[in-house]
């Protein structure tokens, strides 16, 4: 799996991810040059996946396919809902993961969803349930390392995108699949721009 996270600020959230590719339980490599970020037509929505990386690149279709742009308007959770629907309904139908128990809402796949129209964080687990967080959030193989330290730093008063950096970074030493660079984007609420701020 990986190690993917979002922390809210003020007036903007940022998400971060690893950059680790695992083949199984024995093999990785650090392959992602711009993290697990979905390629959207947008940067108005950013979206981070965690998990098999057909899930991925399926919901990364699904969203570059709307050529009306309204799954990419993202207000509130029951927004965040109808992709996940949707989602699910290709996964069935593509026949992803396990050829014995596709027919259970249960995938190797989760995801971050960011957008400039709301100051919170939405999570989709691998079983397409929704989770809204107005605080901070990890998910992946490293979750509860990253969680942790990002709680204890920003209970030191450290500003959330250095609590965010320094979660991922525990979760790469920590955690054996997680690794490589750290990839991180900054969504605003106060303007349309969206900008990659850099780890020191």
């Amino acid at each position: 799996m990986t190690i993917i996270a979002g922390v809210v600020d003020k007036d903007c959230v940022y998400l971060g991810t690893d950059s680790l590719i695992s083949f199984g339980s024995d093999y990785g490599r650090c392959n992602y040059s711009t993290g697990k970020f979905l390629d959207l037509p947008t940067d108005d929505l950013v979206i981070a996946s965690a998990g098999a990386v057909s899930y991925g690149q399926i919901f990364e279709e699904i969203l570059r396919q709307d050529e009306s742009t309204h799954l990419l308007t993202v207000e509130e959770k029951y927004d965040v809902q109808k992709l996940a629907r949707l989602l699910y309904e290709r996964v069935r139908e593509l026949g992803v993961g396990d050829s014995e128990n596709n027919k259970l809402p249960d995938h190797e796949g989760c995801f971050l969803v960011v957008s400039k129209d709301a100051n919170k964080i939405w999570a989709m687990d691998g079983d397409y349930a929704i989770t809204e967080w107005d605080t901070y959030i990890a998910l992946g193989s490293g979750s509860t390392v990253c969680e942790s330290v990002i709680w204890a730093a920003l209970e030191c008063d450290q500003k959330p995108l250095d609590a965010l950096i320094l979660g991922l970074k525990a979760s790469i030493e920590f955690t054996p699949n997680c690794g490589g660079k750290i990839h991180i984007k900054q969504v605003s609420q106060t303007d349309t721009s969206s900008g990659t701020p850099q780890p020191s």
